[in-house]
């Protein structure tokens, strides 16, 4: 009788645990065949296309996001590395630096802003979670200084540089796509990527068998401020301006998106493709419903913080199990 009882029981826990990891792809197909119900623009090409400029930047950040998650950590500073990035390189520009130089001056202060916090947390066994809430501060009074608290726009030329698009589809969205798809690789496929899972799953016998824990852990953050510097330069590409409020409020709604996707925020289970992408395009996906539909703005961050709360529930509960 016993045994009879242990495997039901088992039964159930492992429906449970389908339910819960599969549960955000049903609630996503229900709500995308709800908009496209209820209105006609939601399906147009111009929507689609808007939608998908939305979740690119997003999804950037959240791929490097997800590395450090696995680990079992938070990046706090993503927000403010993507509006420095921005800044960066729209100053640069208009100073008269060549567009790609630029570029590659924001993206290589975004991976150096990383590898810092990296080194708190390897070196110094700083606190990952008030490291990078100090990071965040800093770095986004920084941004805010060197633009005199104002809005920088976006040259003309720039935008001309790297708005074009590619069958039909901006140029942005497809480097979005590219660089998902290439972290999800090198996340599965490669020894770095199965190394950050051993981390994130027990640190103590990954260290024993030989990872250096340390050098991972450190290493996650760099890939996270690359990923938030080219989030950046997504940004002024696609709104044309990077403003003081940029950024705000992305790392926790990432965060969200992430946690909803799949990936644990106590480490060792992760994935960027289907996971996370799926995570991202369900946040985005609401939002430009509800605005569709007429619904009043500050129900968006209300429907945006109940969605980030069963996130946090229902990782929490396949944590338990």
């Amino acid at each position: 009788m016993m045994g009879v009882k242990l495997t039901a029981d088992n039964k159930t826990d492992k429906k449970s645990i389908n339910l819960a990891d599969y549960g955000v792809y049903f609630i996503t197909a229900l709500i995308f065949i709800a908009f496209s119900a209820t209105t006609k623009v939601f399906l147009s090409g111009n929507n689609i296309t808007q939608l998908l400029s939305n979740c690119a930047s997003m999804l950037v950040v959240c791929a490097g996001m997800t590395f450090v998650i696995i680990t079992g950590a938070l990046d706090l500073s993503v927000g403010s590395v993507l509006l420095l990035s921005g800044m960066m390189i729209n100053l640069l520009v208009q100073a008269g630096v060549p567009a790609i130089p630029a570029i590659l001056c924001a993206l290589l202060a975004g991976t150096l802003i990383g590898a810092i916090n990296g080194f708190c947390v390897m070196k110094l066994k700083a606190n990952a979670f008030l490291v990078t809430y100090g990071t965040q501060i800093a770095i986004r009074g920084f941004a805010l200084t060197i633009s005199n608290n104002a809005s920088v726009y976006t040259s003309q030329g720039l935008k001309d540089t790297l708005r074009f698009q590619v069958a039909g589809m901006p140029l942005f969205i497809l480097l979005a796509v590219l660089l998902i798809l290439t972290a999800q690789f090198v996340l599965k496929y490669t020894a770095y990527g199965r190394k950050v899972i051993a981390v994130g799953c027990n640190e103590t016998g990954a260290s024993k068998i030989g990872i250096r824990t340390k050098l991972v852990k450190g290493s996650v953050f760099a890939i996270s401020g690359l990923c938030a510097a080219i989030a950046g330069l997504i940004t002024v590409v696609n709104v044309g301006t990077c403003a003081p409020y940029t950024g705000n409020g992305i790392e926790f709604t990432g965060a969200a998106a992430i946690l909803m996707g799949g990936t644990s925020m106590y480490g060792g289970k992760g994935s960027i493709v289907p996971g996370t992408l799926i995570g991202v395009f369900l946040l985005q996906m609401m939002e430009n419903g509800l605005t569709i539909l007429g619904i009043d703005p500050y129900y968006l961050s209300l429907v945006r913080g109940a969605l980030i709360f069963i996130a946090m529930f229902v990782d929490s509960l396949k944590n338990r199990r």
